[in-house]
């Protein structure tokens, strides 16, 4: 069985890896900003990681996860101050500045070693990548400048 766990922390180790690669190629792409995917992601992955934490048993020390919270809360908020909002085509559209970038590439890989760090044993952390994820997300949602993201089925209209 230990085996078994080490060609699992050796395989996900190599696909984060490559995932971790493939986002950093894509980071300084202008992506559409979608408000229903974007509140939805926000949503699911809350409820996911608590009713996995009940199911499971898993257990994250409160200081970790109010830190894991605010830590992602304050990268997230400062990516999104360096995010570019833009609208086209009445829809809105994001693209990250070289700080954005910088921020984002941070966060991104913290949250890998900070799983292939609790994967491999070295520590545990519980859920704190999870709740650090949706800080994150929610954290660029409140940090953008100038058009924020309308309610779903809201007309954008184009400035003149």
């Amino acid at each position: 069985m230990h085996l078994l766990s080490q060609l699992v922390v050796v395989f996900s180790t190599a696909v984060s890896a490559a995932v971790l690669y493939l986002s950093l190629r894509k980071a300084a792409r202008e992506v559409r900003i979608r408000p229903a995917f974007e509140w939805a992601r926000i949503a699911l992955g809350i409820g996911g990681a608590l009713l996995i934490g009940i199911i499971v048993g898993v257990q994250t020390p409160q200081i970790l996860a109010i830190g894991a919270v605010v830590a992602g809360g304050a990268i997230g908020y400062f990516q999104g101050q360096q995010t570019i909002v833009s609208i086209r085509d009445s829809k809105l559209w994001a693209k990250r500045t070289i700080w954005g970038i910088a921020l984002w590439s941070g966060g991104l890989i913290a949250m890998q070693l900070a799983g292939l760090g609790s994967r491999t044993g070295l520590f545990r952390i519980g859920q704190a990548i999870s709740f650090f994820s949706m800080a994150v997300a929610l954290g660029l949602i409140l940090g953008r400048p100038g058009a924020r993201i309308p309610e779903s089925g809201t007309p954008v209209e184009e400035p003149a």
